[in-house]
């Protein structure tokens, strides 16, 4: 390899192990201070935005410091050489990227081989519904979306048939949030960057974040719709589930649930939630979503602030780097 890009991939990859280490370690401390329980749930972009933190932070330090600066400012007839600690930092990144890799790839595959097998014996439901909904027979009590981009919704036929028409729109109403919220794309994203327990501030925000997307969804589906339908369709299909011993959902699986079956403790609060709305006298009204326009507001003005400091960035991310290498 020539020596130029040799020295840059080595540098990049170096800055990103260190940038997510430091990541981590900030992160942590923030989770622990957080303490999310189920008393007070955070709000689950909030959750999701700190989980995510130490990777794209990394990630952001590596694309749009190291790598610029290197190429822009390094001379092309550079002849210095990597040092063994660099070196290191570099494998350590290389093996964590191809873990992440290795799990997403291993994810889509077993997701779309699944997916098909359901599509095999499906039924397109006759349901009004902003995607294809489809009544399968095997397993039978099974109620999911699967799919982020092109989403579908599964219905077991003991999950189908025991539901009322109403029950059956007010439960796909809370997969519907699910889509439009992109829970299964940040599903992805959490189970491919599963930490070890030594981390267990982060790791516990996985399923804190989990339950904080139930409730949201379940709250964004009562918009025009009756809490008792929602409530109704959760017990029905809980106890189906508790009945049958067959596995709906795995972790390697990208799916949202209507009752996840490692999540039974979560419905006494799901329940709790929603009986406050049908003790409410006026209908449920969903809250207006600000979380995209919330995202984007912050990367534009991320962006911007980016481009006015890049300048001086650069400099000094190259002299950083310049003592790296030596």
């Amino acid at each position: 390899m020539n020596t130029y890009f040799g020295l840059c991939v080595a540098l990049c990859l170096g800055i990103f192990s260190l940038a997510l280490f430091g990541g981590l370690v900030v992160a942590e401390a923030v989770a622990g201070l957080l303490r999310p329980g189920r008393r007070r749930p955070h709000s689950p972009f909030q959750l999701f935005l700190l989980r995510v933190f130490p990777f794209a932070f990394s990630a952001a330090v590596t694309l749009a410091l190291a790598l610029p600066a290197f190429l822009s400012l390094e001379p092309r007839q550079t002849g210095e050489v990597p040092e063994l600690y660099l070196i290191v930092l570099a494998a350590v990144s290389l093996f964590l990227l191809a873990t992440i890799a290795v799990r997403l790839l291993q994810l889509l595959i077993f997701t779309a081989r699944l997916s098909r097998h359901w599509r095999q014996d499906a039924t397109r439901a006759n349901l009004t519904a902003s995607m294809p909904v489809f009544r399968i027979t095997t397993p039978a009590t099974l109620f999911a979306v699967v799919g982020t981009f092109r989403p579908k919704v599964f219905i077991g036929k003991d999950a189908f048939d025991c539901l009322t028409r109403e029950e059956l729109e007010a439960a796909i109403a809370h997969e519907s949030a699910h889509v439009r919220s992109l829970d299964n794309l940040k599903r992805t994203l959490l189970s491919i960057t599963r930490l070890p327990r030594l981390f267990r501030h982060l790791n516990r925000l996985d399923e804190a974040w989990s339950e904080a997307t139930e409730l949201a969804a379940d709250e964004e589906a009562l918009s025009g719709r009756s809490a008792v339908d929602l409530i109704s369709a959760l017990i029905k299909v809980g106890r189906l589930q508790a009945n049958r011993t067959a596995l709906l959902d795995r972790p390697s699986v990208a799916a949202c649930h209507l009752v996840p079956s490692s999540e039974y403790s979560l419905m006494a609060l799901r329940l709790e939630h929603l009986r406050h709305f049908v003790e409410d006298s006026q209908p449920p009204v969903a809250p207006p979503r600000r979380q995209s326009w919330t995202a984007i507001i912050l990367a534009f003005a991320a962006v911007f602030a980016y481009w006015l400091a890049l300048p001086m960035l650069l400099p000094a991310t190259h002299m950083l780097m310049e003592v790296m290498a030596k």
